[in-house]
């Protein structure tokens, strides 16, 4: 299933990013698992809980990291990390506006400076999300898993 608009439904907080691929300015971005807060096209007004979730991002435009030190004390714009798939912990936040055609992501960051909180954002031309399983948040309550499905 893929969805092209309303994506500010989808949230990936606590997800993870499973992989990573770059071409030029486009991304697909794959993460272990999303929230839609509904689902009207498949009519299901409530939450549904994303199996294996994938972002792709095309027309990707000023790109930034910027990195949080609390030890130091400081904020700081950073260097694309190498390897944020391995990297990066848990997502603590994830924001796309569609108005603005911004995304953001932030969580943890752990590398050979230590762990520090990571904001990443950029803008972008358009973005779609895409997904083959997924259960409802009731469901999800009562045990079930979207790869139960």
């Amino acid at each position: 299933m893929k969805l092209y608009s309303n994506l500010n439904r989808l949230s990936l907080n606590d997800s993870c990013f499973t992989n990573l691929e770059r071409i030029g300015q486009n991304i697909e971005l794959a993460f272990d698992w999303g929230k839609l807060e509904n689902f009207i096209e498949g009519n299901i007004a409530e939450a549904i809980i994303l199996g294996a979730t994938k972002l792709s991002i095309k027309g990707i435009s000023n790109e930034e990291f910027t990195g949080y030190f609390s030890k130091e004390g400081i904020t700081k714009s950073i260097e694309a990390p190498k390897d944020i798939v391995k990297l990066w912990q848990a997502i603590g936040e994830s924001i796309i506006d569609e108005t603005a055609k911004k995304i953001k992501f932030s969580g943890c960051f752990t590398d050979k400076e230590g762990d520090f909180w990571i904001e990443w954002t950029f803008n972008y031309n358009s973005c779609e999300v895409e997904w083959n399983n997924y259960i409802t948040v009731d469901e999800w309550r009562d045990g079930k898993l979207p790869n139960d499905c």
